[in-house]
C-alpha cells in the first residue's frame, strides 16, 4: 500500500514538472517569437510601418521594443490629416539595431500656395506656374485692357486669398486695348473710287466690288454697301460695295 502510494506521488510529480516545463518553454516561445517578432536574429529589429499613425502613439508602440522617434520636419499632403506622420526614415520593413532613431516627417495638411506673381505674365507661363504648385485653371476669361494681348490681368480667387494645393482658379486676360469704333457713314450714291480712297486712308479693307447694272445712276456710283449706313466699324475692318456699271 505505502509502495503504491509512494509510485503515485512520483508519477504526480513527474507529471506537474512536465506540465511546469510546458508553461514555461510556452511562455518564452510566445515572449520571444510572438511579442518580439519584429526581433530578426542577432538582436536587430524590423522597423514598423509609422504612416498615418499621431506622434505619441507611435512612440509607445517603439519605445516597447527598444527604438526611439525625432520628428524632423513637415510636408504638405492632402492624404494625410494635419499633425500625423506622413512619411518615416528608415523605411518600413527595414531591419536596425536597438535604440536606433526613426525619424519621421509629419503633414502640414494642405499646402498654401503664395502669390504666384501672374500679373503680366503669358498664359502659358501661368499654366506652368499653376501646374507646379498643384493648381489646375477652370476658367479663362478675357477682356480690354492697357495690358498686352494674352498677358494675365487678375487671378480667381485674387492673390489676397489663400489658395491650397488642389484647388482650381479662373485667370483674367486682357485682348489688349479696347478698339476704337467708329460710325459708317453712308456711301450709297458716293463715286466708288473717291470713297474707295478714302476708306483706304482710314484704314478699311475694300476688296473689288461687285458691278452691277442700274439706269437710275451713273457709272462708278455706289449702289449698296455693307456694313450699312449708321452700324459701328473699327478700323481694319472689309466694307464691300456694290458698284453700278
Amino acid at each position: 500500500m505505502v509502495k503504491n502510494k509512494m509510485q503515485f506521488a512520483t508519477i504526480l510529480a513527474i507529471v506537474m514538472a512536465i506540465a511546469l516545463l510546458s508553461f514555461v518553454g510556452g511562455f518564452v516561445i510566445f515572449n520571444v517569437i510572438v511579442m518580439h517578432s519584429i526581433v530578426a536574429k542577432g538582436n536587430e529589429i524590423m522597423v514598423p510601418d509609422l504612416r498615418g499613425k499621431f506622434p505619441a502613439r507611435a512612440e509607445e508602440e517603439i519605445r516597447e521594443i527598444g527604438l526611439k522617434i525625432e520628428v524632423v520636419g513637415y510636408q504638405a499632403d492632402t492624404s494625410v490629416e494635419k499633425g500625423f506622420i506622413l512619411n518615416q526614415k528608415p523605411q518600413a520593413g527595414e531591419v536596425i539595431k536597438p535604440g536606433r532613431k526613426i525619424l519621421v516627417y509629419l503633414s502640414s495638411g494642405r499646402e498654401v500656395v503664395n502669390d504666384l506673381k501672374l500679373v503680366n505674365r503669358s498664359i502659358r507661363e501661368a499654366e506652368l506656374k499653376f501646374e507646379e504648385n498643384g493648381i489646375t485653371i477652370d476658367q479663362i476669361f478675357r477682356t480690354y485692357s492697357n495690358t498686352g494681348v494674352d498677358l494675365v490681368i487678375d487671378t480667381y480667387p485674387p492673390p489676397t486669398i489663400k489658395l491650397f494645393s488642389g484647388q482650381s482658379a479662373d485667370l483674367l486676360v486682357s485682348l489688349g486695348k479696347h478698339p476704337k469704333v467708329y460710325i459708317m457713314p453712308n456711301l450709297v450714291g458716293k463715286q466708288y473710287v473717291y470713297m474707295k480712297q478714302k476708306l483706304e486712308q482710314f484704314g478699311s479693307i475694300v476688296p473689288e466690288p461687285v458691278y452691277r447694272r442700274d439706269s437710275r445712276a451713273i457709272v462708278g456710283q455706289i449702289l449698296s454697301q455693307k456694313p450699312l449706313a449708321g452700324s459701328q466699324i473699327q478700323r481694319g475692318e472689309i466694307v464691300y460695295l456694290n458698284v453700278n456699271d
